[in-house]
């Protein structure tokens, strides 16, 4: 299993039940010394911030759905990977988290810890669509 952390979409349990097929276990988790930015084109990432800390959640995924993870995020061209350490009720557990490859597409912080889209619902659900017929053509769903 691997674990990765989400402080954004990949909480949702409807994103999940889409590109997943079910919710997948997910512990409440934070990501100290960094904070979330908003991205000047809607996709918003993490920076450090020594003061802060990201609220998210930390899933148990698969091989094959952290894959799927990784085309939702358009690893590498959008986001990359990088193991992290993650406090989860109090100890430390390392995780993927995903970063943004061009940090100057990131600008102002951001201080609700609540995020879970950054795309209204009818654009994400085209996305979703488009992404899950992506994965059905390679066999991956």
């Amino acid at each position: 299993m691997n674990n990765l952390f989400s402080y954004g979409t990949f909480r949702s349990a409807y994103v999940q039940k889409r590109l997943f097929g079910r919710e997948v276990p997910a512990k409440p988790a934070e990501l100290t010394g960094y904070g979330v930015y908003a991205g000047k084109d809607g996709y918003h990432g993490l920076l450090p911030c020594e003061s802060a800390a990201v609220s998210g959640a930390l899933l148990e995924l698969t091989d094959r759905k952290l894959d799927i993870a990784d085309g939702w995020e358009i690893c590498p061209k959008l986001y990359y990977r990088r193991e992290m350490e993650l406090c989860v009720g109090g100890v430390p557990v390392p995780a993927w988290v995903y970063f943004r490859t061009d940090p100057d597409a990131l600008s102002g912080r951001i201080e609700d810890g609540n995020l879970l889209f950054t795309l209204p619902q009818t654009q994400l659900d085209r996305e979703l669509d488009e992404y899950i017929e992506e994965l059905k053509q390679k066999g991956l769903l």
